[in-house]
């Protein structure tokens, strides 16, 4: 288990003492644990977390009074903080996910180029049958002897009509159907690659991201004061002023939507005056 800030929060809250920290991060000594909470954490974090620490192990023994005996309960053992265990489920990755819908996309936007091609064909076909009719119609007024033949061709180039443009009507239904099932995907593939960033407490950033190496002038900038804001930034660690510059830094750059989670008031109200 590795020492971070929801492991001494979990931890503090079950009761743990310093015997069940070492136990837990595997740590030789009190000495020890105090050294790591104190180069983890900021001054003031790491003050709150040992002062509350102390408390847990100073916490009184129970007395029980009866009406002929006192009886003495010794606290029960803390209670002992696990991370919770993630299940295996056989669900498709977020990667996987996107990869499927965009290539069945593809597949769709084939199709509909097809059914297009189609289409624009049998178009072109009617009005080639069309100018047939019209022609073979001027041949009845010259040619009364062969009315029947026209007439008879005339008939099945317009059933032939009848049957394109029924095609042409599944064939729009289709389309229509298909072209509202693209905007579906479309839409689920933009929400698959929106980015959600946990901003920690530390100055941590969750998951690792490409950071631009310019979040180094952002983070000197901000330190300095050249951006203002001093009065919120002073009450900050150097890690969570780092922690900013490269979130700045980072949505300048990138081309996907994304969010960003925060428990940090300063942090989430200076993050909105740099990136509105």
């Amino acid at each position: 288990m590795k020492l971070t800030a929801k492991v001494m929060e979990e931890g503090l809250k079950h009761g743990w003492t310093v015997l069940e920290f070492c136990d837990s991060l595997n740590i030789d000594s009190e000495e020890q644990l105090l050294s790591s909470i104190e180069k983890t954490f900021s001054a003031k974090a790491a003050s709150s977390y040992i002062r509350k620490l102390k408390k847990n192990e100073k916490k009184p023994i129970m007395i029980k009074k009866g009406a002929n005996k006192t009886t003495f309960i010794i606290n029960p053992a803390p209670e002992k903080y696990q991370e919770p265990v993630v299940e295996d489920k056989k669900e498709p990755s977020k990667e996987d996910s996107l990869n499927n819908l965009e290539s069945d996309l593809k597949k769709i936007n084939k199709q509909i180029i097809a059914f297009e091609t189609s289409r624009k064909d049998l178009l072109s076909e009617n009005s080639t049958l069309k100018s047939q009719i019209s022609k073979k119609l001027s041949e009845l007024k010259e040619l009364r002897s062969k009315i029947q033949a026209v007439i008879d061709t005339t008939t099945n180039i317009q059933n032939k009509i009848s049957q394109n443009q029924k095609k042409i009507s599944e064939l729009n239904e289709k389309i229509n159907s298909m072209e509202s099932e693209k905007d579906a995907m479309e839409e689920k593939i933009r929400d698959l690659q929106k980015v959600t960033i946990l901003l920690n407490e530390d100055g941590t950033i969750e998951p690792e991201l490409d950071i631009p190496d310019v979040w180094e002038n952002i983070y000197q900038n901000l330190f300095s004061g050249d951006f203002g804001y001093n009065d919120l930034i002073d009450q900050l660690t150097r890690a969570q002023i780092k922690q900013i510059a490269k979130i700045i830094a980072y949505v300048k750059k990138t081309e996907y939507p994304y969010e960003y989670i925060t428990d940090n008031v300063i942090v989430e109200q200076l993050l909105k005056s740099f990136l509105s």
